[in-house]
């Protein structure tokens, strides 16, 4: 393992105590900061945090100073809640703590995210450096990484979760969240499964995760709709998640159609109950019933 150290954290204290290995070091061993000023620190440092209690990306965000998709990236995390006592790796700089499952050079690793995909070479280099490399044995860079190694790869995450359903540079506005709210249209008190978000007729509306059409058509007050299967991660193995989209003014898939993460599926509109264009974004569970997306955005 090529990270410098790390540091043991747990929720119940600001102070958290450091246990080193000093055989895994390639640098000098540092002086152990405060866990909630680790995002200062110029080298790639991996904590381990101990939750306690409720907690979520949020509160750890809040508290510490962490970013929230590097917490979800290095931990391969579908959900944003932890249960009492979870165990969570945590990078210091944003980017994504990588383990070596199988024999792989730096090339293939790098490939398997956009950044690498982009920069090229340059990424790898930004690899080496982030984590004390090169060593001896590694300045050819098709020498494979043993399994087990650890690796800190910068400004890259995976795409964990639920992905937000709107084209890059797309403008958009939250105008309704997950909750009881007072109809625009109906003018009655009612729970609101979703979050709608207003965009410009015709936006493009994507996919935001890897899954199968169950659903595309007209669907009463949603008009226009899709629903998506997705297999998401959990605590206790894998669970089956819908996502939906309603308004729409155009459906370009088809019921049994498996779609990849950002694929176009349809476009933003105004059918069936609705005040102006928008997008309805709706999470249920397996059993149908509605789920808040903050849990999974």
């Amino acid at each position: 393992m090529p990270l410098s150290y790390f540091l043991q954290g747990r929720s119940a204290t600001n102070a958290a105590p450091a246990t080193f290995r000093s055989e895994l070091l390639l640098t000098n061993q540092p002086s152990a900061p405060l866990f909630d000023q680790i995002h200062k620190l110029n080298i790639p440092v991996i904590a381990t945090y101990v939750v306690r209690g409720r907690e979520d990306l949020w509160s750890l965000h809040k508290r510490y100073n962490l970013d929230q998709f590097t917490i979800r990236s290095s931990n391969d995390l579908d959900l944003s809640t932890f249960a009492d006592g979870t165990v969570l790796k945590i990078p210091s700089q944003m980017g994504t703590l990588y383990e070596v499952q199988k024999p792989e050079n730096l090339h293939t690793i790098s490939q398997g995210y956009s950044r690498g995909k982009k920069l090229g070479v340059a990424y790898e280099q930004e690899i080496l450096e982030a984590n004390g490399y090169p060593v001896p044995d590694l300045k050819d860079p098709a020498h494979p990484f043993v399994p087990g190694t650890s690796l800190f790869l910068p400004l890259a995450f995976k795409p964990t979760g639920l992905q937000l359903p709107i084209g890059k540079g797309i403008p958009y506005r939250k105008t309704s969240g997950f909750g009881m709210r007072h109809h625009p249209v109906l003018g009655i008190t009612r729970k609101h499964q979703g979050f709608d978000y207003a965009q410009p007729y015709g936006s493009p509306v994507l996919t935001s995760r890897p899954g199968v059409v169950t659903f595309a058509g007209w669907m009463g007050g949603y008009g226009q709709m899709i629903e998506i299967r997705h297999v998401i991660k959990h605590k206790s193995g894998r669970r089956v998640l819908f996502t939906r989209y309603g308004h729409l003014s155009k459906i370009l898939v088809h019921e049994g159609q498996q779609v990849k993460l950002y694929q176009l599926i349809g476009k933003v509109g105004s059918t069936g109950i609705s005040t102006g264009p928008h997008l309805h974004f709706e999470v249920r569970d397996e059993n149908g019933n509605p789920i808040s997306p903050q849990n999974f955005l």
